[in-house]
């Protein structure tokens, strides 16, 4: 298996972080061994503002990082003129480090973006793909989705076959443990596995089905999953037989 089958993307929205407006949240960001990260961020409002991005890591404590042309540290500030725009880029450096990045408006003024990966292959072609700013939601009860959930339970489609496959990355946005259900269906609705991920305040856990679950290798269905309470987030991710990835977006129930 690829290196880009093993590093997954998680979006969601972080609250309770850091002081200001919150806009929304990007993650797992992915930096060096190989991957670039480049948050752009766009300016909805018709007043300048300014986006305050902190970077943390799986354990949730700060991230320290080198963009391009700024020191060393784990937040950011970046200006936004009155309907302009900015890019904060996290450069293909070192040995792979991830982790998230939380997204504020320090003067009010609505933000919205996206994160770009690149991964740079050895000997050939870069292999490159966006996932939008997750929206901040006041929803805290559920997974958060697109479209926003009604309940907490969140499905996302996956397909494993023909050399492709799915991966997952869930957060603990909150600063209690949380439980979370997971079940995957098959095509036909019958239960292919059934687990229980405990995470831990502000962490994250992210993995192949497949590599994870041997009993969803050459499947195709639906995972659904279901938070006991607090704010989770979850992105999925799809990588093709040729290496090419995609996104996954979950749906709520």
């Amino acid at each position: 298996m690829s290196k880009i089958s093993r590093i997954w993307f998680l979006v969601a929205f972080l609250s309770g972080i850091s002081y200001g407006w919150a806009q929304g949240t990007l993650a797992q960001i992915a930096v060096g061994g190989g991957w670039q990260t480049t948050i752009t961020l766009l300016n909805r409002s018709t007043l300048p503002t300014t986006a305050e991005v902190t970077l943390y890591s799986d354990s949730g404590l700060p991230l320290i990082v080198t963009p391009v042309g700024l020191t060393s540290n784990s937040t950011f500030d970046v200006s936004l003129p009155s309907n302009g725009s900015a890019v904060l880029v996290l450069p293909d450096v070192g040995s792979n480090t991830q982790g998230w990045a939380n997204v504020v408006s320090l003067s009010g003024g609505a933000i919205g973006g996206q994160g770009t990966f690149l991964y740079h292959r050895q000997g050939g072609t870069d292999w490159e793909g966006a996932v939008p700013l997750t929206p901040a939601t006041s929803n805290s009860l559920c997974i958060i989705a697109l479209p926003p959930p009604q309940t907490t339970t969140t499905l996302l489609p996956f397909d494993n076959m023909a050399g492709a496959v799915a991966g997952i990355g869930i957060a603990n946005l909150s600063g209690t443990n949380q439980a979370i259900t997971l079940e995957v269906d098959g095509q036909d609705g019958s239960v292919l596995q059934t687990d229980t991920l405990n995470l831990g305040p502000l962490n994250h856990t992210s993995f192949l089905l497949s590599d994870r679950y041997s009993s969803l290798a050459n499947q195709k269905g639906v995972l659904r999953l279901r938070a006991a309470n607090g704010v989770v987030g979850l992105l999925g991710l799809r990588v093709g037989s040729t290496g090419g990835f995609s996104t996954l977006l979950p749906i709520s129930q």
